[in-house]
């Protein structure tokens, strides 16, 4: 079978949305391509255009070369800062990268770089060149400072905190989790957030930057909020489930066919759970509320007492598996789609209960405008 040829038996077996395409005209396509192409990159448009053509917005493609960006240890090279476009704000901030250690914090606005004023693209990320040093003038309330950072690679992320907002209301923010070595830091940072405001009668959890990654140390982190028994389960093409509990302090999956949950991620702190029907949560989301950070979100759902806030998200919503093939890309093919613990599946990106306006400029400061829409919600239901 050939290169070309593979992906598109892949795609065709596995996708979830497999229907919406011709595949009669695709072989027939990837025949033709695969004849007169001498090696697997020339194939990587065409497959491009078949991912596309999938319309889940999830699935994609990295080729070889792309995916040997890295710099030691397979860390991918960059410069750690998430610089939104056109605010020009810092909305995240990885620790210890060269943003960091520059000097960038976050909710610094990028008045110049390189000696000129940020342009917006077509893209929601101001995106800076890898190869060259970045010099950067900002603005951090009424401070201008200049800095200069050179990519390199990239670590650690953030790891999720929290705070007292007061009114006996506790903050939990959540972060992209895309490194396994540190999903173990990452369950038990969000647990000790728990632990730390255990006297809270309410909570807000704040997923409008948690981009996505690994869900499961989302779950088994922010769990004892969510709920004991089924939070969601993965639904595919054939209808059979994958269903994910939080039970006992653990994060955990039920494949068809298992006879019980099969613990999977578990905090190194002993559970602290929340009674759903004493405790009512307030959850944030925004556009870059994706994937993994959807399905944490789809956790929430069905729970009582919680309303949403904010914006519609990115609408990533289904499982995506990894296929690396024999040049080193890498297809990642959405093969099922979410749903809640009432059985509710989500095929298009998630609308708030109560929409409110993310401004970014004052993004988690005491002005903001969704934690404040969020806190009325929480005190109107007293406690």
């Amino acid at each position: 079978m050939s290169y070309l040829q593979n992906v598109v038996d892949l795609l065709r077996r596995r996708a979830y949305f497999s229907s919406r395409l011709n595949w009669d005209e695709w072989t027939e396509r990837a025949r033709s391509v695969a004849a007169t192409t001498p090696s697997p990159r020339d194939c990587y448009p065409l497959i491009q255009e078949m991912v596309a053509a999938l319309g889940d917005n999830h699935s994609f493609f990295i080729g070889a070369e792309q995916r040997g960006q890295e710099g030691p240890g397979g860390a991918p090279l960059g410069f750690g800062a998430f610089v939104l476009s056109p605010e020009f704000v810092v909305i995240e901030l990885f620790p210890g990268s060269p943003a960091d250690r520059a000097g960038v914090r976050r909710g610094d606005y990028i008045e110049w770089v390189n000696g000129t004023p940020p342009q917006p693209s077509g893209s929601r990320r101001l995106v800076f060149d890898p190869q060259q040093p970045v010099q950067l003038r900002l603005r951090r309330g009424g401070q201008t400072l200049d800095v200069t950072m050179q990519a390199a690679p990239i670590e650690h992320a953030p790891l999720p905190h929290g705070r007292d907002l007061g009114d006996g209301i506790a903050y939990l923010e959540l972060f992209v989790q895309g490194n396994p070595a540190e999903a173990q830091r990452y369950i038990d940072a969000s647990q000790q957030v728990l632990h730390d405001h255990a006297t809270a009668r309410a909570w807000i959890v704040d997923l409008r930057c948690d981009r996505g990654g690994n869900m499961w140390p989302m779950l088994a982190g922010a769990g004892p909020l969510m709920g004991e028994g089924l939070l969601g389960m993965f639904v595919d093409a054939d209808g059979s489930q994958t269903r994910w509990f939080y039970q006992a302090g653990a994060a955990a999956y039920q494949r068809a066919g298992m006879d019980a949950p099969q613990e999977h991620m578990r905090a190194s702190l002993p559970a602290a759970p929340r009674d759903p029907q004493t405790t009512p949560v307030a959850v944030l989301t925004s556009e870059f509320t994706g994937s993994s950070g959807e399905m944490t979100l789809i956790a929430f759902r069905g729970r009582p007492n919680t309303r949403t806030f904010g914006a519609t998200t990115s609408g990533e919503i289904t499982g995506v598996a990894m296929h690396e093939l024999d040049d080193g890309a890498l297809l990642g093919i959405a093969e099922s789609v979410a749903a809640d613990r009432t059985g509710h599946i989500y095929y298009e990106a998630i609308a708030p209960d109560e929409p409110v306006a993310v401004d970014w400029l004052r993004y988690a400061g005491n002005d903001d405008p969704v934690i404040a829409a969020a806190r009325r919600w929480l005190n109107e239901r007293g406690g």
